[in-house]
């Protein structure tokens, strides 16, 4: 199979772990048929890969995943409102393909998969994107808590954002004390207002 596509250098094969290997640069479509327990930590990889200066954006991606993973991504339920829907869709929009019954597979899994298209967007957040990503984290970590509570401590990979570390987290916390926002749930924030925290969390923290 493509032994012409091969041997004529219309197609390069390479072989080693996704998740781990340096990627062409010139990627510009992905399209995936993945084992399904590294859907979450791929997307991760195409999010970085995306956002890097130095390769080619992407123009789509389409992955063939669980089904229930997908319904979380494009956050399809009240019940699937997660950190993974949030997260995707700073630089994405998430929409769910065709379902792909167990019997097409040999052998049959016991879930029902789905195609997932992600399409990146030209959205610009306000506030670092980094800052943003360990916030939802941070509250979806404990998503029945308030945000009081789960941002009352600095997240455990805060020290990645350059600028940011436990004490300046700490302060701009504090100086947020007492901001309604900090009384409502995870799930209640819409995409929009996550990005407005932020803001509100960083500028907070400056004018200290």
């Amino acid at each position: 199979m493509f032994a012409t596509e091969l041997e004529e250098g219309r197609l390069t094969l390479l072989e080693g772990d996704a998740l781990q290997m340096a990627w062409p640069g010139d990627i510009s479509r992905l399209v995936a048929n993945i084992p399904y327990q590294i859907s979450s930590p791929l997307i991760d990889v195409i999010t970085r890969y995306h956002r890097n200066p130095k390769t080619t954006p992407l123009l789509d991606i389409v992955m063939l995943v669980q089904e229930e993973f997908a319904e979380r991504v494009v956050m399809e339920y009240e019940s699937d409102v997660g950190s993974l829907g949030m997260v995707v869709a700073l630089d994405f929009d998430a929409d769910m393909g065709e379902r792909v019954p167990p019997h097409v597979f040999s052998p049959m899994p016991k879930v029902q998969s789905r195609l997932l298209r992600l399409t990146p967007h030209d959205e610009e957040w306000p506030c670092d994107r980094r800052l943003l990503v360990q916030m939802i984290r941070s509250a979806f970590d404990q998503r029945r808590k308030k945000l009081k509570r789960t941002l009352g401590k600095p997240p455990r990979r805060l020290s990645r954002i350059p600028g940011w570390h436990a004490t300046r987290w700490m302060r701009a916390y504090n100086a947020m004390a007492h901001d309604p926002r900090l009384q409502r749930r995870p799930e209640t924030f819409e995409l929009e207002e996550w990005a407005d925290l932020g803001v509100d969390f960083a500028s907070c923290e400056e004018e200290a």
